[in-house]
């Protein structure tokens, strides 16, 4: 349930509800309310939520406090011919594996129906349930609610789900590991939960280091959390034009490091594809 911040409560969230008033509510409730809000809009005017214009969600880290980043709804709905670069890599790859697909942080299952659509048969994981309504909107056969520190009980309801032999996990975004222990944890789960021979598909979003560094050196609040040329966790928030939701911390780290991680966790680990201009990676790890 909404509730309204606290006295006690500080950081960013802090700063924005002095600024805003709004309710604070959990990390993923306002992405996950936004767009079940925007499918329901599409439905009712007959239109493909990709196509339609709706309200924007704001996406603040401590790298800007004041400046939030507008990001329209529509874009989590992208046709797959309109998936950036480093996502359409992905895609091939999954489909070219010839098996089925655990999609960890679905969304709202853009990259799941995708697959279904070309005769595969994924999973679509989130841990929005208002999120899993939206792929069960849009026709996807198999999405579960749940998380990713769960993943062994996760699997195997995939497994139940569709009958899986042999998988594939495609990943949007692992920095919600949230920092670079994280990661180490979260890649030795998901070797433990996986079998012989599965393959991980992690799509990296990259730091900006002009950004990080300018952060770092301003003389209130500065950034800390970073080791310069390798990884920065931020301190990060969304929010909705009625909510904000709690902050979570976001890793972005360079591919190698996150492959010197992988291999620490016993995979085997290669880079794919970087898209500097969009500050993206895609790493394959294998046993």
């Amino acid at each position: 349930m909404p509730r309204a911040v606290t006295a006690n409560r500080r950081g960013l969230v802090a700063n924005l509800w002095r600024q805003e008033k709004r309710h604070v509510v959990e990390a993923s409730t306002p992405l996950g309310r936004a767009m079940l809000k925007h499918m329901r809009n599409a439905d009712s005017a007959g239109v493909h939520p990709g196509r339609l214009l709706g309200e924007k969600l704001h996406f603040w880290t401590n790298l800007d406090i004041g400046t939030p980043n507008p990001i329209p709804v529509n874009q989590f709905f992208l046709h797959d011919e309109d998936f950036p670069p480093v996502q359409q890599t992905a895609m091939s790859l999954c489909r070219a594996a010839g098996r089925k697909t655990l999609d960890i942080g679905a969304g709202s299952g853009s990259h799941v129906l995708a697959l279904q659509q070309g005769g595969h048969d994924p999973v679509g994981l989130d841990i929005s349930p208002d999120a899993v309504e939206v792929m069960k909107m849009r026709g996807i056969r198999n999405c579960i609610t749940g998380s990713m520190w769960t993943l062994g009980q996760t699997i195997r309801v995939a497994f139940q789900m569709v009958r899986m032999a042999t998988d594939v996990v495609y990943f949007l975004n692992p920095g919600h590991v949230g920092s670079l222990e994280g990661l180490h944890a979260f890649l030795k789960l998901l070797a433990k939960a996986s079998g012989s021979d599965c393959q991980v598909l992690l799509e990296l979003s990259t730091p900006d280091w002009h950004a990080i560094d300018a952060a770092a050196s301003r003389q209130v609040d500065p950034l800390s959390k970073y080791r310069h040329n390798e990884w920065a966790v931020l301190e990060c928030s969304v929010s909705t034009e009625d909510c904000i939701g709690e902050s979570f911390p976001l890793l972005f780290a360079e591919p190698l490091v996150v492959a010197d991680a992988a291999r620490l966790s016993g995979w085997q680990c290669k880079v794919v594809l970087e898209d500097r201009n969009r500050h993206q990676a895609l790493v394959r790890l294998t046993k």
